[in-house]
Order: structure tokens, then sequence, then C-alpha cells
């Protein structure tokens, strides 16, 4: 198990190439993943992680999770601001899975990001009781079994899996 708790991260941009690094990343503030190429989550992924109280802002991309084998991750109570697209290239989103399961986001507060969210692929996911305002709506869409509901929404496009669903505002 690996904890994130109680850290300020702020200004995460994209690497200059032609200086640094081999690669690069995307503009993360925050990012937990894997290897890429297998969907063995025995083999793979991080697994059992917790995200909490975190406040991160000012960057292109705020919590993000990818790669297969990645399962029974929390994001809980983090604070998740101003995130923009600074670079034309690629997505700018304040929370972000891919090909995750098993997992929960809970109590995060989401203020003036480009897309709130950026799902595809997640299969027995929670998204519960967040809070979004004024931003633009979540890319993509959630697999089976996955709940989200009981959020609240002002200035945004309300997401919602269930029916009746339940969330609050807008």
């Amino acid at each position: 198990p690996v904890r994130f708790l109680h850290n300020r991260i702020w200004g995460a941009r994209k690497p200059d190439l032609n200086v640094c690094c081999s690669g690069g990343g995307n503009g993360e503030a925050m990012f937990i993943g894997g290897p890429n190429g297998t969907s063995d989550p025995a083999t793979t992924g991080a697994k059992y992680t917790l995200v909490k109280d975190n406040i991160v802002e000012d960057s292109q991309i705020g919590i993000s999770t990818y790669w297969p084998g990645v399962y029974n991750n929390s994001r809980i109570g983090n604070i998740i601001y101003k995130i923009a697209k600074y670079y034309s290239s690629g997505n700018s989103f304040a929370l972000g899975t891919g090909s995750e399961y098993s997992s929960e986001w809970y109590f995060n507060t989401v203020i003036d990001a480009n897309n709130w969210a950026s799902c595809s692929g997640n299969t027995n996911f929670a998204m519960k009781c967040n809070a979004v305002i004024d931003s633009g709506a979540a890319l993509g869409s959630m697999g089976s079994g996955t709940q989200v509901d009981y959020s609240t929404f002002y200035g945004t496009a309300e997401y919602s899996t269930e029916s009746p669903d339940h969330d609050l505002g807008n």
C-alpha cells in the first residue's frame, strides 16, 4: 500500500524534452500507475493506494491513474483547483482514470477545471459525494458495475450512472 496524504502540489507542466527527460509526462500534478503492455493485475500497476486530503492546483492534469492492473485505489477529500489546458497536445482534467477497477473517489472538490474527470474502461468503481464547481464536463464513460451518484454540480454538466440519480445542484 502507498499513501499520499496532506500534500500541496501546484504548477505541474510538461517537461522541455530538449533539455530533460526521455519521454516526459503530460503535466500531471500526481500520477499513479504501472508499466504499460499487460493487463494482469497480479503483476502490474498500483494497488491499494490512498490519495487523501491533498490540494492540487494550477496544472494541466490534477490526479491521474492509468495502465492496466491498477485497482483498489482511493481518492478521498482532495481539493483540485484551476486545472487548465496549458499545452495544445493532450487532455486537461482534474481527476482521471483508465483501465482501473474496484476503486473509489469520495468527498473530492473540483473547482475551475477544464474537464472535471476523464474516465474509460473502469469497472466496479464508486464515485460518490464529490463537489464539482465551474468545470467542464466529464470525458469518457464508466464501465459495468460503476456507481456515480450523490455528487453536487454547480456550473458543470451533471454526470451520474444511477437511475434515478441523486445528484444535487446545477
